[in-house]
């Protein structure tokens, strides 16, 4: 597996835990995705990953938490999007308007 290989690959480490939720091990789960978390702090899949890691296993403030901070990341990254420019030829830039 990547994770044993690459033990600070973000990505494989929040894949492990997708995969270790979605075949009903939470517990094994936790300590990938929140090392995840800790690698990549802005990651809004991994504290999505949390989230239900938390909710599987009952821990009701963890997965409160772990929910707000995806909550947070999204709409902070759909803000980013909102106002990322979008480049038109060599030199001229449109910015994006909301929506």
């Amino acid at each position: 597996a990547a994770v044993g290989h690459y033990p600070e690959f973000e990505q494989g480490l929040v894949g492990l835990g997708r995969v270790l939720v979605a075949q009903g091990s939470p517990d094994l789960a936790l300590p990938h995705l929140e090392k995840a978390a800790s690698l990549d702090p802005e990651d809004d899949v991994a504290y999505f990953h949390l989230w239900q890691a938390h909710r599987a296993l009952g821990n009701a403030e963890e997965e409160k938490r772990a929910l707000a901070e995806f909550q947070r990341l999204r709409t902070q990254k759909r803000e980013e999007e909102r106002m990322a420019p979008i480049v038109r030829g060599s030199d001229r830039r449109v910015w994006r308007r909301g929506g």
